[in-house]
């Protein structure tokens, strides 16, 4: 007889600890890594292999920071960039979700217990840009795309839409 056994997520603390003294990583890096991963070592080791990860990270991060400066060929030719990436295995809606989610910690708790830290300023200028209203509504957009993309929405249509809602807030 098989009996399931839920496993937790271990602190923030304890994978970074791991990352560092059984996977030899660096202490910044693996800070970066056990927040990223959210208390689970396969994923922080996952994020960690990839090795344009933290190149792409800034990219979308950086876009979707500056969103509602962008016209719609930016985000058409962003959708594009963001398929392909998406492809790769790249947890790009689990990005964008942590990024607003990192707005709405901000805006009640200040910095502490943000994902995102090393973009704390841009999610600090971000804080003006949205209600907490909004924010929800964003989250729950953003977690109904990614049902979409798995139920194989045509992604070429898809993407650019999510893009454009995001950008239009006042349309949620």
């Amino acid at each position: 007889r098989c009996q399931e056994i839920k496993l937790h997520n271990q602190p923030g603390k304890v994978v970074k600890d791991y990352l560092i003294n059984i996977e030899g990583f660096k202490p910044e890096d693996a800070h970066l890594y056990a927040t990223l991963s959210r208390g689970k070592y396969k994923k922080a080791i996952k994020l960690a292999g990839k090795e344009d990860f933290i190149e792409n990270r800034n990219r979308v991060i950086n876009f979707i920071s500056d969103i509602q400066n962008k016209d719609n060929f930016e985000i058409y030719n962003s959708a594009d960039e963001l398929i392909k990436l998406n492809e790769t295995d790249f947890p790009l809606f689990e990005l964008i979700l942590s990024f607003f989610r990192d707005i709405l910690v901000m805006k009640r708790n200040g910095n502490n217990g943000i994902i995102n830290f090393d973009f704390e300023n841009l999610i600090a200028k971000a804080t003006d840009n949205y209600t907490t209203e909004e924010l929800f509504n964003l989250t729950k957009l953003i977690n109904k795309y990614r049902d979409y993309y798995y139920r194989n929405i045509k992604k070429e249509l898809l993407f650019p839409s999510l893009l454009l809602r995001i950008r239009n807030k006042k349309e949620l």
